[in-house]
């Protein structure tokens, strides 16, 4: 997408061109994550923040059309988040 507009507009684009069911939540989602983590990179909250945000995201449409969202833990294995450097 690149540009230089903030991650808001750039995501309120995505909305307007019609994102598409699945679109709509994750976009909800991403607003939603307060930090930036991989791919999911935000102006407003540039670094990664595990003791709040390492955890899926699960959204869903309830009847008024409203995007909600619940939460599932993250199971850890062999290797432990850390920050990307490169």
């Amino acid at each position: 997408m690149g540009g230089t507009a903030p991650f808001r507009a750039r995501t309120v684009g995505l909305l307007r061109g019609g994102g598409g069911r699945s679109g709509r939540g994750r976009v909800a989602a991403a607003l939603a994550r307060k930090e930036s983590r991989g791919a999911h990179a935000r102006e407003d909250y540039p670094e990664r923040d595990d003791e709040n945000w390492l955890k899926h995201t699960l959204a869903y449409k309830v009847a008024d059309g409203k995007v909600c969202f619940r939460y599932k833990p993250v199971v850890l294995g062999r290797f432990e988040p850390k920050p990307r450097t490169y």
